[in-house]
């Protein structure tokens, strides 16, 4: 399951970051102030690159938006993080996306790049469907902050993922 292996993903990334050992650095710019309009590109274009280098991705993100790593482990098992109203987790996952390209620099969502980026299994079974979850979080997103967006937009496919599979993972029981 993607998001399990994202939050060991965030440990390493938080161990790196405060430890004596250093991840790569990741072909980045600075980054800006996220609450202004500007974002930032990640990589050299290649959308392999970007798949491929989520720790460096990760941990850049996290150099500006740091949160407590329990925030990840709600996520992944309710679908919503425990404060709703804490802003840097929710600009931590906009970060991410927008680096990985699940979101364009004017937080529209490509459905079929989520699929990529996020493909694994829960409850024991390979979600085949991503695309069409993906596709059915990002219509009709209303959020105005582009990291509220990108919070509503992984809060929808949390739960999606949650209904769908661990329920079939708990009729298998």
């Amino acid at each position: 399951m993607f998001l399990a292996s994202l939050a060991t993903l965030v440990l390493i990334t938080f161990t790196l970051s405060s430890g004596k050992m250093k991840a790569e650095e990741p072909r980045t710019r600075e980054m800006p102030d996220m609450s202004s309009s500007s974002s930032v590109s990640f990589h050299d274009g290649n959308d392999e690159h970007a798949v491929d280098d989520m720790v460096g991705i990760m941990t850049h993100c996290n150099e500006t938006f740091r949160f407590d790593p329990a925030y990840w482990q709600s996520l992944n098992e309710s679908g919503t993080f425990p404060d709703e109203n804490d802003k840097n987790p929710k600009c931590f996952i906009r970060c991410v996306l927008e680096g990985t390209r699940v979101a364009s620099l004017d937080s529209v969502f490509d459905a079929a790049r989520a699929a990529v980026v996020f493909a694994g299994e829960r409850g024991g079974r390979y979600m085949d469907d991503l695309e069409t979850l993906a596709r059915d979080c990002a219509d009709d997103r209303r959020e105005t902050c582009k990291c509220e967006r990108a919070y509503g937009f992984m809060k929808c496919l949390m739960e999606a993922e949650i209904e769908k599979y661990e329920v079939y993972k708990a009729d298998d029981s």
